[in-house]
């Protein structure tokens, strides 16, 4: 199964906040088999 993960927030935007969220989403799956194919970070008002 391949995923995308989604990170919300202009703090990740703007390098003020590390994305330890995605970092640590990004092992989990890894270790169920799942292959992250892209993370992608967007701001908080779409």
């Amino acid at each position: 199964m391949n995923v995308a993960v989604v990170t919300i927030g202009d703090e990740l935007l703007a390098g003020r906040t590390a994305d330890t969220n995605a970092t640590w989403l990004c092992e989990q799956l890894d270790d169920r088999g799942v292959d992250v194919e892209r993370v992608t970070t967007v701001p908080d008002r779409v």
